[in-house]
């Protein structure tokens, strides 16, 4: 048996990467736009099950978090026409607005984290290991100094630059489109 994954594998890694990706924005899209928690939460666990029933048919072209996001969309509107009585539904054109916001939002996310990984791949090898101790496999800064032989002070110092670096990098890539 060869060690390379399988389709059905890389299919399912990628829905799990981006459907982690757009979660959050879409919970809070879900949440502000239906008043009940629990409706919330069921229309959520919905959306979820349509995705990934439906991962493989993503119109070419479309992005994961907009399509998901009109899903949830889609299912909004269903239960505001289940249940035309909650006034705390909104509107379509509300609804639509809203949805474009945290499409953009997402977008804006996804832009930022692309910045991100091109940012920490041009850092000194010895910064990105530092990083990638503390934020990828969640070490402490004391367990990271005594690893590299260093102190922790001196490993809170290179995290606070990097960081800074890191985060000036990204708003020149950001600001460049990217480049």
């Amino acid at each position: 048996m060869s060690g390379h994954p399988t389709f059905d594998q890389q299919l399912r890694q990628a829905l799990t990467r981006q459907w982690t990706q757009v979660l959050p924005v879409l919970t809070a899209f879900v949440m502000s736009s239906v008043r009940d928690r629990q409706h919330a939460e069921d229309i959520v666990q919905e959306v979820g099950a349509a995705v990934s029933a439906h991962f493989e048919d993503i119109p070419e072209g479309v992005s994961f978090s907009a399509w998901a996001l009109a899903i949830a969309r889609n299912h909004i509107h269903k239960r505001y026409r289940s249940d035309q009585r909650d006034k705390h539904l909104f509107k379509s054109e509300a609804l639509e607005a809203l949805a474009g916001a945290y499409e953009r939002l997402s977008d804006s996310s996804d832009d930022m984290r692309a910045a991100l990984d091109q940012c920490v791949e041009e850092l000194p090898e010895r910064s990105r290991k530092i990083i990638e101790l503390r934020y990828k496999q969640d070490q402490r800064v004391d367990g990271i100094a005594a690893m590299l032989g260093s102190s922790a002070n001196a490993i809170s110092g290179v995290l606070f630059r990097v960081r800074q670096s890191l985060k000036g990098c990204i708003e020149k890539r950001i600001a460049g489109g990217g480049k």
